[in-house]
């Protein structure tokens, strides 16, 4: 049942949330409601990036804890041949061996490789 316009518990009930939405509309409260919603998206950033950083922190664990040669180490391997003669480690670049001046153009190279294999395939000797 409704109250009647003259009751002044209906004016009281309608003050209320009129007062209510009027302090909850004004440009400080909008502010400080905007305030703490932006700092809740702050603190969500930072816990996504705190959570990505250890991911990538336990994947570089991994990576040292599997004796995985770094990317510099490969590099410095790939451009690194062995003599077959004396088992000296020089640059690839280099036409003569430092270790037992091996010299030789690449076909003669390939062609001495070739013999070994084969000699070794026909003997049946280890190719170590």
């Amino acid at each position: 049942m409704a109250l009647p316009d003259s009751d002044p518990r209906k004016l009281a009930a309608a003050i209320r949330p009129a007062v209510a939405y009027l302090t909850e509309n004004t440009p400080a409260a909008i502010a400080t409601r905007l305030r703490r919603e932006l700092a809740a998206i702050d603190h969500a950033v930072i816990e996504r990036v705190r959570t990505a950083s250890w991911d990538l922190s336990g994947a570089q664990d991994w990576r040292h804890a599997a004796n995985c040669p770094s990317h510099a180490e490969l590099v410095r391997r790939r451009s690194m041949t062995i003599c077959g003669n004396c088992a000296t480690r020089y640059a690839w670049t280099t036409l003569r061996c430092p270790g037992c001046g091996r010299t030789g153009t690449p076909e003669e190279i390939r062609a001495a490789a070739t013999r070994s294999w084969g000699y070794t395939l026909r003997t049946g000797q280890d190719a170590a």
